[in-house]
C-alpha cells in the first residue's frame, strides 16, 4: 500500500466539502476516483513543475473529514514541500452567552475526525520543521451562522488572536455564503478589512468560483490580498484568469483546476497560457485527502 496526494494540478483548486456541499455546489461525482496511474503522473508532473519553478508555490487545502470511505490523514502528515496549507474550515459560531445574530467565536468544521487540540498540536508541528511553510484558516460561512449574523470587528479580533497564540501565519477568504443578498460583498469586504486591521502581517487570500460581486469586493480589498484563486474547475479558466489578473495583477492569481474534473489536457493548457501572461505564483493544488492506494 501506498500513500499519494491526489492532485489538483494549476493553479489552485479544492475538493468538495460538507458544508460547501450543503450550500448547493457540485464539484464532482460522489465516490468517484481518479485512476492510480493518472494520479501517479499528475503527481510527478507537479513535483518537477514545482521544483525547478523557483518563485512558484504549492497550496495543499487539507480537510479533516471523511470523503466516501477515505480517513483523512492527519494534518502534519502535509509533505514539506508544501508551501501553503489552509485548512478547510473555519465558520463562525456564537460564544456562550452571546446571541445567534452577534457571534463572534469559531469552530473547525463540526464533521473533522480529529479534535481542535490534535490540530493546533499538528500547527505546532509543521511550524518547528522551520520549512517556511504558511498554515491558513479557510473561513467559510454555515447554513446556521452567516456572516451577516457575526459581529465581524470581535471575530476578527478573537480569531486574529487565536491565529498568532498557535503560529498560524492568515486566512483564506471563501467567498461563498447563504447570507442576505443585500449585504454579500459589504460584509466581505469587513471581514477582509478588520483581519488586517487587527494584524497587518497576518496573510488574506481570495477564493472564488467567479461571483459577480467580485470587482465590488476587490475594489476596496485587492490591496489587502496576498492572491486571487479560483474554483471553478470545469470551464472559463482562461477567461477567470484574465477577468481577475486585470483587478490583482496576473502574477497574483492563480487557476483551479481539479483532477476528477479537469481533464489533464486542459491542465497542461491552463499551465502554458497563464505562464505566457506572466505569472509569477503557480500555485499547485494538491487534494485534501491523502489517498490510500492497494
Amino acid at each position: 500500500r501506498m500513500l499519494t496526494l491526489l492532485p489538483f494540478l494549476l493553479l489552485t483548486g479544492k475538493a468538495n466539502s460538507h458544508w460547501h456541499n450543503r450550500q448547493g455546489r457540485i464539484l464532482s461525482t460522489p465516490g468517484h476516483k481518479p485512476s492510480k496511474n493518472a494520479a501517479a503522473a499528475v503527481t510527478i508532473s507537479s513535483k518537477n513543475y514545482a521544483r525547478n519553478s523557483g518563485e512558484k508555490k504549492i497550496i495543499a487545502y487539507w480537510e479533516g473529514y471523511y470523503e466516501g470511505d477515505v480517513k483523512p490523514y492527519r494534518l502534519k502528515e502535509v509533505p514539506e514541500n508544501i508551501d501553503y496549507i489552509p485548512i478547510a474550515f473555519i465558520a463562525p459560531r456564537a460564544l456562550d452567552g452571546e446571541s445567534a445574530n452577534n457571534a463572534s467565536g469559531w469552530e473547525f468544521d463540526q464533521t473533522f475526525v480529529y479534535s481542535k487540540e490534535e490540530i493546533l498540536s499538528d500547527i505546532a508541528e509543521i511550524k518547528d520543521r522551520k520549512k517556511g511553510q504558511r498554515v491558513l484558516l479557510s473561513l467559510l460561512d454555515s447554513p446556521s451562522c452567516h456572516w451577516d449574523q457575526v459581529n465581524i470587528p470581535a471575530f476578527a479580533k478573537n480569531i486574529v488572536s487565536d491565529a498568532r497564540m498557535h503560529g498560524i501565519d492568515g486566512f483564506d477568504i471563501d467567498i461563498e455564503s447563504g447570507m442576505d443578498e443585500t449585504k454579500f460583498s459589504a460584509k466581505f469586504i469587513e471581514l477582509i478589512k478588520s483581519i488586517k486591521d487587527e494584524d497587518p502581517n497576518m496573510i488574506v487570500t481570495y477564493v472564488t468560483m467567479g461571483d459577480m460581486r467580485d470587482e465590488e469586493i476587490l475594489a476596496e480589498t485587492k490591496h489587502l490580498i496576498q492572491h486571487v484563486t479560483t474554483m471553478r474547475y470545469w470551464d472559463e479558466q482562461h477567461d477567470l484568469f484574465e477577468r481577475y489578473g486585470k483587478i490583482v495583477g496576473f502574477e497574483n492569481v492563480g487557476v483551479g483546476v481539479m483532477t476528477q474534473v479537469t481533464p489533464l489536457e486542459t491542465v497542461s493548457d491552463i499551465a502554458r497560457y497563464t505562464a505566457s501572461k506572466g505569472s509569477k505564483v503557480l500555485k499547485i493544488d494538491f487534494a485534501y485527502q491523502l489517498e490510500v492506494i492497494d
